[in-house]
């Protein structure tokens, strides 16, 4: 009991470590100048939920996060989709925490740079290359 008391302390002080330093990461980007942001707007499978998602072509880095999203089911994450020329690209998957918060990076992809559409949808954990579960947040870049 104590030794897994106390390792599960410690994941969650790891946790909140790499949660800050995301945050400082996020707000870095958001303070460069080079950077550009998309805002994700809710759909009707979570209309609480809400986020942005900002990348840098320049310093080839993305950011996404987001809130108000419920916590995936088991065996189920969400998964980031860049839309450019062709069809949607897997762009990274994602947890939220206990409170329906994520700050994650996203891997860069060619198609980041380009990209017009920025989606999430709810896959199996593992993810897929196509989007096949229901869409969440979605944001077409300015």
């Amino acid at each position: 009991g104590f030794v897994a008391m106390r390792q599960e302390r410690d994941i969650e002080e790891q946790r909140r470590v790499h949660a800050a330093l995301a945050h400082d990461d996020l707000l870095a980007l958001l303070a460069d100048t080079g950077s550009r942001t998309t805002a994700l707007a809710a759909l009707p499978a979570a209309p609480r939920s809400g986020g942005r998602v900002v990348w840098n072509p320049e310093k080839r880095r993305a950011m996404l996060f987001a809130s108000g999203l419920d916590p995936a089911p088991a065996g189920k994450a969400y998964e980031m989709w860049v839309i450019a020329e062709g069809p949607p690209v897997p762009s990274g998957l994602f947890q939220v925490d206990p409170r329906g918060r994520v700050v994650a990076d996203l891997p860069w992809l060619d198609q980041t740079a380009g990209a017009k559409t920025f989606a999430v949808t709810l896959e199996p954990a593992a993810g897929t290359p196509a989007p096949t579960g229901p869409m969440v947040l979605a944001g077409n870049v300015s």
